[in-house]
């Protein structure tokens, strides 16, 4: 369920009157217009202002508008329902001063944090003019949450609010917390962007907010609408953090299973599979020939070199008190580098010269995600021959495993064979001689996380570097075994993925 969109639909329709009844004895909005202006004549004599006569607020002509509406409303503007669209107080923030000074950079999820607000220095005189009221709606009218609204609910101390916000105000005829509603409906979002101003910062003024459209039902009715709109919310509000419950208990259910996979508990071992030992003499005598292959030379299969040149030793797997935890009898433990013939980090001195974009990517950590390769749009583009040569010192192939050891730690995904790819030093490739799903699920598995950042190294940025992956230990399984892991692992998967999507 996506409940965005859901909020969005309540709001359409609510502001146009479909969401609460009509009865009659709400009255007009051409009634409640008329006391409004009668409300600011009021105003205006007990301050002594008899010679500023409000003016009456015409409505426009409901032929006009861009919907139609309930025959007891108005379409109306923005700027004739408020008192005044007052822009802020321009002041540098101070840690102390005269009076609080509120900033769009305060206002985080529709509150203000009032404990880390500054304060500014303002004349006493002008404090009046822009000190703020209960109420008041605040609008952004610069930066990123330009259009972003704020009803000032409780104030713990007296506040102005600063220059690149705009203050609303309303009369006791106007429901704020409708007019705070209509702020975030597609209405307004549609109005504000046809207003705003495209510059390096998009900002929109004033002038924009005042001549907004706003279809206005009676004052009771206002009423009820946000009542309405509130008991609805609520109710998105649970389910939202139902589903966010839902997230935390499938991201820990996933961890479960890998946990059961990598102890040997997720699926039941067969008697009839090949164990793990036999596997590693295999794999050690696949090393060996494919290295007497590279240095004729060296003929003695129990002192080759593997890939990091140190020798690999028929009985390297680990004794029992080193074990990390138990596993089944038919597994064993071994170096992770001893069930690799290719363990390499990336370009450690990429090269400087970016072309423009090619069929040809350097990737670095920010690029890699578990299951999948992201960000591509920012990755480095390099011309075909930087590329070849880049691509010999990884020679990337499909079924390699990506993994990001600098920086963002930990992250692995399979290459599929599809794009060219060379890579930064922040990522490793890693060729298995054991079935490369099992040994990404290790990976991800909250056991090797964990020896991740017990091992990582580094000032400014961490890493856990090729030699410390190599001598990190993995639980492997007889390879049948070890393929039934990584097929139930992706079946148990594939349910979870879909019971989060739903929570989108």
């Amino acid at each position: 369920m996506n409940t965005k969109l859901l909020r969005q639909k309540i709001l359409d329709l609510a502001i146009r009157g479909k969401l609460t009844d009509q009865r009659k004895s709400d009255g007009s909005t051409a009634d409640l217009l008329k006391q409004i202006v009668t409300e600011r004549v009021s105003q205006n004599s007990l301050i002594r202002k008899k010679s500023i006569v409000p003016k009456s607020i015409i409505p426009i002509n409901k032929g006009d508008g861009p919907f139609e509406i309930p025959n007891n409303w108005e379409w109306v503007k923005l700027g004739d329902l408020s008192e005044s669209i007052q822009y802020g107080y321009n002041a540098p923030a101070k840690e102390c001063g005269r009076i609080k000074m509120v900033r769009i950079s305060d206002i985080h999820d529709n509150e203000v944090k009032w404990e880390s607000v500054p304060f500014c220095d303002i004349e006493e005189s002008e404090i009046q003019t822009y000190q703020l009221k209960k109420d008041d709606i605040l609008f952004a009218r610069t930066g990123g949450t330009v259009g972003k609204s704020y009803i000032v609910n409780d104030i713990p101390e007296a506040a102005v609010y600063a220059g690149y916000l705009i203050r609303t105000r309303y009369s006791k005829n106007i429901n704020a917390q409708f007019m705070k509603f209509f702020m975030e409906s597609n209405l307004y979002w549609e109005q504000l962007r046809d207003g705003c101003i495209a510059t390096a910062q998009p900002n929109c003024n004033g002038k924009t907010l005042g001549n907004m459209f706003i279809p206005l039902p009676p004052l009771e009715e206002q009423q009820r609408i946000v009542a309405k709109i509130e008991e609805a919310f609520a109710e998105i509000d649970a389910i939202e953090k139902n589903k966010e419950l839902l997230k935390t208990h499938i991201k820990q259910t996933r961890q479960k299973i890998l946990d059961l996979a990598i102890h040997g508990k997720l699926v039941p071992q067969d008697e009839n599979d090949e164990p793990a030992s036999i596997l590693l003499e295999k794999i050690l005598q696949e090393k060996a020939q494919s290295d007497n292959k590279k240095s004729p030379k060296r003929k003695k299969t129990d002192d080759i070199a593997t890939s990091d040149n140190r020798p690999y030793k028929k009985n390297s797997s680990l004794s029992v008190e080193d074990a990390p935890f138990d596993i089944p009898n038919s597994w064993e433990w071994v170096k992770i580098g001893d069930v690799c013939d290719k363990l390499i980090d990336g370009d450690h001195n990429p090269p400087k010269g970016i072309s423009e974009k090619t069929d040809y990517l350097m990737l670095s950590s920010r690029n890699i995600n578990n299951d999948t390769l992201v960000d591509l749009e920012n990755a480095r583009y390099l011309t075909k021959e930087l590329f070849e040569e880049e691509n010999k010192r990884t020679e990337l192939k499909k079924g390699d495993i990506l993994f990001t050891s600098v920086g963002s730690l930990g992250r692995s995904c399979i290459y599929s064979g599809n794009g060219n790819f060379c890579f930064q030093r922040s990522v490793s490739v890693i060729h298995t001689l054991i079935e490369n799903r099992y040994l990404k699920y290790f990976f991800d598995s909250n056991y090797y996380q964990q020896v991740i950042l017990e091992n990582a190294t580094g000032t400014a940025q961490l890493g856990f570097y090729l030699e410390q992956m190599r001598n990190s230990c993995i639980a492997i399984p007889p390879l049948a075994e070890q393929k039934r892991i990584a097929s139930k692992v992706e079946s148990l998967f594939s349910v979870l993925d879909a019971m989060e999507k739903d929570c989108d």
